[in-house]
């Protein structure tokens, strides 16, 4: 890890506390991987469905990717209810 990518340090530290909640075993950590990633997976498909609702005009394309955005976030959802994570970890969910 380094500095020069803030992105990768934030997914490492979110990995490490979501792992103090789990254990230090080896499949803890593969969880806590998974769970960090389908947490961004429900963050950044939002953010994009939201800069979609807030444009002008709506193209046939745009509503596609929305349409594949919200099933996205649906499916991550579902996982993340199957690791028994909440979306946003102690974070009250959105």
């Amino acid at each position: 890890m380094t500095e020069k990518n803030p992105w990768a340090n934030k997914m490492w530290t979110e990995i490490f506390e979501e792992m103090t909640n789990k254990g230090d075993a080896l499949l803890d950590l593969f969880d806590s991987v998974c769970i960090v990633r389908l947490r961004q997976v429900v963050e950044w498909s939002l953010e994009e469905m939201r800069k979609i609702n807030d444009r002008a005009e709506i193209t046939d394309v745009m509503s596609e990717d929305y349409a594949e955005l919200s099933a996205d976030v649906l499916a991550a959802k579902r996982l993340l209810e199957y690791f028994g994570a909440s979306t946003l970890g102690d974070k009250e969910d959105g």
